[in-house]
This record gives structure tokens, sequence and C-alpha cells, in this order.
């Protein structure tokens, strides 16, 4: 942070206190300093603060006659994670809330980062199933702690997932040729759903395939 400051009139004193506000009253006294042109502050860094509504002060006393312009220049925030890690902050370019295992972090150039669980609808897992079993591109809050996708018998795979409830649905793309897939509606439990590939002929056929899939519904039971 830069205060820029200048004077006029013949010879004064001034000082400069900058204060951290809170709830518009003064919290803690940052620095003092005498007026000159200009003054830059370093880095502080301030803990364990109760809530509330904070503000920086320039408090600026003198005696003479003094006529002054002040212009203050302040960079935004910066953010950390570490270990064990609890803090909420608030900058001029976003917000953030970290804690060992969540956090949420949001700034005017990258977005909304969420980590941990939400009470959000939408998008609860997704992925690509292989042929052979197996699965990839995992994404999403949902995600099966031990399994992912197996593959039952030709053309039978069960898909994992950590709903935790039965109302959702499925979405699946065959990425293998000349396949048509159809979820099984009595095959949908609360911890994995079953799918089925046929070949897209007259007399369909059980058949393995490559696929993707996406859960949406309640994240909540």
């Amino acid at each position: 942070m830069t205060s820029h400051l200048g004077w006029v009139n013949g010879t004064v004193s001034a000082n400069a206190t900058l204060r951290l506000m809170r709830d518009g009253r003064s919290f803690r006294v940052i620095t003092s300093f005498p007026i000159g042109w200009s003054h830059t502050f370093p880095a502080v860094t301030i803990r364990d603060v109760p809530s509330g509504r904070y503000s920086l002060m320039l408090d600026v006393s003198s005696t003479g006659n003094m006529g002054a312009h002040i212009r203050i220049s302040v960079s935004p925030f910066l953010f950390e994670r570490q270990a064990n890690f609890q803090r909420c902050e608030f900058g001029t370019n976003g917000m953030t809330a970290f804690y060992a295992q969540h956090h949420l972090h949001f700034t005017e150039q990258n977005g909304l980062d969420v980590r941990g669980q939400t009470n959000m609808p939408g998008v609860l897992l997704s992925g690509t199933g292989n042929a052979g079993g197996g699965a990839s591109n995992l994404w999403g809050a949902r995600r099966h702690a031990l399994s992912g996708v197996v593959r039952v018998s030709l053309g039978v795979y069960d898909v994992f997932h950590s709903v935790g409830h039965r109302e959702y649905a499925v979405l699946i793309t065959p990425t293998t040729a000349n396949r048509v897939a159809t979820v099984v509606a009595l095959q949908k439990h609360e911890n994995r759903f079953q799918v089925e590939f046929r070949t897209n002929a007259g007399t369909p056929a059980l058949a393995d395939s490559a696929f993707d899939f996406l859960i949406s519904g309640r994240n909540y039971v």
C-alpha cells in the first residue's frame, strides 16, 4: 500500500497514522510516520481478528498552515493455504474461506473455486467408462471412494457413485461405434447404477462398449 501526500504554505510539522478500523472504530494502529511526499507500507499480516466490518483510515495531524492532497493505492489481498489452516479474508479483488480440507475462493480474475462438500444441485458425477471395465476422467463431488466402473458381463457395467439416494438422472453416451445404451431403472441404487449396451442392428445383441456418463440431481438425501 502506498500513500502520496504533499503540502504548501510555509513550514509545517505533520504526521500520519494508518489505522485498521473495525465497525467504524479504531481497532489497531498499523504504523505511524512523518509526512513526506510518498510513503510505502510493508506487507502486514494481522491474525485472529474478531468478526466485523473492517476498513483502513489514514489519520493526518499537523501544526502550521498546511494544504495537502492524499492518494492511496491499495494492493489486493493475497491468499494462501496451509495444513490445518483456518482463515476468512476479504480483499479488493475477492474473498476466501480456507480450512484444512475445504475452501471457498472467489476472485474477479479467476471466478469461483469450491473444494469440499457442497449443497448445490447439478452434476454429481461424470466420467468415462472403459470397454473392459475401469473408469477415467472422473469429476464431481459424488465419486465413490473405492470403485469406478465394473464390467459385470458382456455389455453390462456397474457404475459406482456416492449419491446416497435414487432420485437422480443418468445420461449415457456410447463412444464405441454402433452401440445403443440402456440404463435399467430397477438397477439404480444409492451407490451404483447398471447400464447395458447392445449392437445397433436388426437383431440387437449385448456387446462391450466404452462410454461417457453423467449423473445429475439433488446433492443431498
